[in-house]
């Protein structure tokens, strides 16, 4: 925090704050309205807090808010090694899901390690290997367009497919297609109520209800001094912290 604007008083010059801004992020000073403005408590990373704001939320909220996981369940993460999917690999294994997902061949020993079980995102052979496991209880489709009728494909019966991102033209290097027809076609698939499976679009907004709570609590569970975060904690995450007191380190992933 370096100078507060006029009727701006919650925060003293000094502070450690976080926002998710809209514009601006890679600025060195950045002018910001203080309702969006998150304390970052002493002991969290500053880096770790960066990738928190943006790349944890948003998991943390489809895992816990939009798919609702529980322990037991198996989920389906495109681009594990990226930063949503590596922070959806985190999550879900402290709650107790089994993860798969895709990643880069070479990315694949360490994501084991991490605990997941990991497909080769060039080729379609996950689209069999899963649907003859009997299918996943939820799958997260950054990708979007063609991917989202094969994410939903390997839903078992009750899942969910969260789509967000439509990252599809970028990593396949073409050219941007109109995403709007793509996400109506997502959600109409509710419309074949008797498939068992649903579908929404997850997009992150800093004016939620949940978003504070939530940035405020993966702040809390990040930082090695004690916390009174435990009681609103999702069960896994209540066992992890329990166990070792903090969350796990926040990892910088290439993508794919």
């Amino acid at each position: 925090m370096r100078l507060n604007g006029k009727g701006c008083s919650k925060f003293k010059i000094g502070d450690r704050v976080a926002c998710l801004s809209k514009y601006e992020g890679q600025a060195e000073l950045i002018n910001l309205p203080e309702q969006f403005l998150v304390p970052v408590p002493k002991g969290v990373d500053l880096k770790a807090a960066v990738a928190l704001v943006l790349d944890w939320v948003t998991a943390f909220q489809m895992l816990h808010h939009a798919a609702h996981v529980k322990a037991g369940q198996k989920i389906f993460v495109h681009g594990l090694s990226g930063a949503v999917g590596g922070a959806l690999l985190s999550l879900g294994r402290i709650e107790g899901v089994q993860v798969f997902g895709t990643a880069s061949s070479s990315k694949h020993e360490e994501l084991r390690k991490l605990g997941a079980a990991p497909f080769d995102y060039s080729n379609k052979k996950w689209i069999s290997a899963v649907q003859e496991l009997g299918g996943v209880d939820a799958v997260f489709d950054p990708l979007g367009y063609e991917s989202f009728d094969e994410s939903y494909s390997v839903l078992k019966k009750g899942g969910i497919l969260v789509g967000f991102g439509m990252n599809l033209p970028a990593l396949t290097k073409t050219p941007r297609r109109p995403a709007l027809p793509v996400i109506v076609k997502l959600l109409s698939k509710n419309l074949l109520f008797w498939s068992g499976k649903r579908t929404t679009f997850f997009g992150l907004r800093r004016t939620s209800k949940n978003f504070r709570p939530d940035l405020e609590l993966l702040f809390e569970c990040s930082s090695p001094e004690k916390s009174p975060c435990q009681s609103r904690l999702p069960s896994g995450l209540k066992k992890f912290r329990r166990r070792t007191g903090n969350m796990p380190a926040v990892h910088a992933w290439a993508p794919l």
